[in-house]
């Protein structure tokens, strides 16, 4: 691992053995590693691995943190989020680990209910691919996951709302599929909200993309949403 110099062999080996573990799907035994990594009782001394390599000790309390998630043990997957090392040592990582860490935060958020908070997770993770990263495609994610979460919440308002900040994102991003998805969210709420006319609106500006973009099923479809509005 990259972010390794100066650790011990032994915490390299528990560090590999449970990444190994999940990549199989072995996610209860994956866990059981990542404790055995971080146990007082085990081969670390918290204070020289900081010393050495804190950016190591980062990346491994966030695959710790994916594994609950993979688990479905979103509490204690937020609790390694929000609190003990990984929060404290997160400005270390590099950008590519900081969007995973504002990434997967906020999936556990959304596991959870937290709409507002999940939110605000996602929008540290386009933040940073846009700003340190430069990668419109990391971002574009973040914000379709974001729209996958509204919808699956029923959260209509937000969805009409964000799915157009994503849409006008999208546009200045040259981000197109983004932008289709995230209008079609949009007249899916407003038609929803009783919000005709925003609906129909929403849908021209999906037909004018798809003629744009060659999109022949996306222009199928909305004509069908027309006439249906």
């Amino acid at each position: 691992m990259h972010l390794a110099n100066g650790v011990s062999p032994e915490l390299v080996s528990l560090f590999n053995q449970a990444a190994r573990l999940s990549r199989v799907g072995r996610h209860e035994d994956a866990l059981s590693t990542w404790e055995r990594l971080f146990s007082p009782e085990g081969v670390w001394s918290e204070a020289d691995t900081l010393a050495a390599s804190p950016c190591f000790l980062a990346v491994a309390a966030m695959r710790r943190a994916w594994v609950l998630m993979d688990l479905g043990r979103f509490d204690e997957a937020r609790e390694r989020f929000e609190r003990g090392l990984l929060p404290r040592l997160l400005d270390l990582l590099p950008a590519s680990e900081r969007f995973d860490y504002w990434f997967s935060y906020g999936n556990t958020l959304a596991e959870l209910g937290e709409l507002e908070e999940a939110d605000a997770a996602l929008g540290r993770a386009i933040c940073v691919a846009m700003s340190d990263l430069n990668d419109n495609r990391r971002a574009a994610r973040a914000w379709s996951r974001l729209l996958d979460i509204a919808t699956d919440q029923h959260a209509w308002g937000f969805l009409a709302r964000e799915g157009e900040a994503a849409a006008s994102w999208a546009a200045s991003a040259g981000e197109p599929s983004l932008e289709v998805s995230a209008l079609w969210r949009r007249a899916l709420a407003l038609r929803v909200l009783g919000r005709e006319a925003e609906a129909h609106d929403a849908l021209l500006r999906i037909r004018a993309l798809a003629e744009t973009l060659g999109l022949r099923e996306a222009r199928a479809a909305v004509e069908l949403a027309l006439r249906a509005v």
